[in-house]
């Protein structure tokens, strides 16, 4: 970690003024208001991570995502988190991430309309329907989920 920092620091991404470090200003390393009034936080700061960060949330085709380290691009990339996660609620979308993870029928429709070219973000859109449609269902009847 004090790797990271000190490169960071070389580079010029770190210093001592405010709004002027990876670490308050940066879109991959924030915090964002989602529609529940709840925040999410996201800490992409290695190539992986923010990688992931992409696939996951859909912009990777975007050109204005391809440089992760480039600070022309990050009130752009600032401004479109902020305008997705105002859209979603946090407790839906980390649930339906967690059911994905541990349901293995979750999981194959996440990964069956990855491989039939649909994006991360529409792929989590469409997981995030069928567990709503079920959860209703399991209201309506009085069921425990199996």
């Amino acid at each position: 970690m004090l790797q990271l920092m000190l490169s960071t620091r070389n580079l010029g991404f770190m210093g001592d003024e405010r709004r002027k470090n990876i670490h308050d200003s940066s879109p991959f390393y924030a915090t964002y208001r989602c529609a529940d009034s709840g925040f999410i936080t996201l800490g992409s700061i290695e190539p992986q991570f923010y990688s992931l960060l992409l696939e996951k949330l859909g912009p990777q085709e975007d050109s204005r995502f391809v440089w992760q380290w480039d600070r022309l691009f990050w009130k752009a990339q600032h401004q479109h988190f902020t305008e997705m996660f105002a859209g979603r609620s946090r407790a839906l979308y980390m649930s339906c991430w967690v059911v994905i993870r541990y349901q293995a029928d979750f999981k194959a429709r996440y990964d069956a309309l990855g491989e039939r070219g649909k994006s991360a973000k529409v792929a989590l859109i469409a997981c995030m329907r069928i567990l709503l449609i079920r959860l209703n269902a399991m209201l309506r009847d009085g069921t425990e989920w199996c």
